[in-house]
């Protein structure tokens, strides 16, 4: 059965797609910024703790039974976290191989298959103009990484593998996406981000050097933090795009990063 969309909250969906793309976009510039000083699985570790942290003591001072969902969390939830876990890192260790704009185009591979899986699991119809998207992304996606193989002559490794990271976080960005489309219709947004931040946590646990928290600059300590504090609320908006737009809508709406980013 096809998942009910209402159009009169097409315009608020809009609006989160486009805050969300916004947020996107200058996250791949922290990044980048940050990768200088700190490890890949350090940057993912602390934004999960820290945005944990925060709705946690939110929940426990407004909302405690909002709370139990820790104890019982949903399958989908779970694996959606896992997901969202690999999509971070892998999102991250590109970034730290390639480029911040080169990560934003090849993580719309992400965008373009929700949209599939809104065909074929969510029974949404392509219209002619719709696949000549798909098409267009797919060429020019090919055409991005080719032209980028030709510029880097004695590095094409490095930045394959920075791509293929890419690609990994791109599915698995899809893949948490699709969970979490199915998952809001039941849930809190944000009851369960408690799940999606917190289990990311104890994943990444045994890869974090904690002694590198110790030679942070009071500089990067307030950007670390910053962007950390406001991870909640940015998934809160991308959850709630994702209950008021089509997943062909939605993955249409964050195609506009890399321009943003540019």
């Amino acid at each position: 059965m096809a998942t009910q969309f209402d159009p009169g909250k097409r315009i608020y969906g809009i609006l989160y797609a486009s805050t969300t793309a916004l947020f996107w976009g200058f996250l791949a510039i922290f990044i980048k910024v940050t990768l200088n000083d700190v490890p890949p699985v350090v940057i993912v570790w602390f934004r999960f703790a820290v945005a944990f942290a925060f709705l946690f003591s939110y929940f426990l001072v407004k909302d405690r039974p909002k709370l139990a969902i820790i104890k019982n969390p949903p399958l989908l939830i779970v694996l959606g976290a896992v997901a969202l876990t690999i999509n971070y890192i892998g999102f991250a260790t590109g970034i730290h191989l390639t480029s911040p704009s080169n990560a934003q185009v090849f993580i719309q591979i992400g965008p373009i298959t929700l949209a599939v899986a809104g065909i074929f699991v969510f029974k949404e119809r392509i219209s002619k103009r719709q696949f000549l998207g798909f098409v267009v992304a797919a060429t020019g996606l090919t055409l991005f990484y080719r032209d980028q193989i030709r510029q880097l002559l004695g590095h094409e490794e490095v930045y394959v593998a920075g791509v293929l990271w890419l690609v990994l976080a791109a599915l698995a960005w899809a893949t948490y996406a699709a969970l979490q489309k199915k998952m809001v219709q039941k849930y809190h947004a944000q009851q369960l981000n408690l799940i999606v931040f917190g289990l990311p946590i104890l994943i990444l646990l045994p890869w974090v050097d904690f002694s590198t928290f110790a030679q942070f600059s009071p500089g990067l300590w307030v950007l670390l933090v910053f962007w950390a504090s406001i991870l909640s609320w940015r998934m809160d908006v991308y959850q709630r795009r994702s209950n008021t737009l089509r997943p062909t809508k939605s993955a249409l709406s964050s195609r506009s990063t890399p321009s943003l980013l540019l």
